[in-house]
């Protein structure tokens, strides 16, 4: 961006301001945000779908800002209380080969 003229400080600001939004992103201690907030940005509720292996939150909930685009594109899954988000990966990697790991 830079490269291109915008202002190094300016470019910085925004990087460090999507940064600490990501980091809100990846919490468990806040749940639901207000209606009209849930609607328009990604929240952590939306983003703990993100991460689900779940069969219901697989391939869901991509937007790293704004929500709009899943609920616009057909790929947003609202979490549920009943079923909450369980991490990790849907099939263990059978290795500690790192590049076994790396490409699978």
């Amino acid at each position: 961006m830079v490269l291109v003229g915008f202002d190094p400080l300016l470019v910085t600001f925004c990087g460090v301001i999507n940064a600490t939004y990501q980091f809100f992103l990846h919490t468990e201690a806040v749940g639901k945000m207000p209606v009209w907030f849930e609607a328009i940005f990604n929240t952590p509720s939306h983003h703990r779908v993100h991460h689900g292996t779940n069969a219901r939150y697989l391939d869901a909930n991509y937007g790293g800002t704004l929500i709009v685009w899943d609920r616009l594109f057909g790929t947003f899954v609202a979490e549920e209380a009943a079923d909450p988000p369980a991490y990790g990966l849907v099939k263990n990697i059978e290795s500690y080969n790192p590049i076994t790991i790396l490409f699978s």
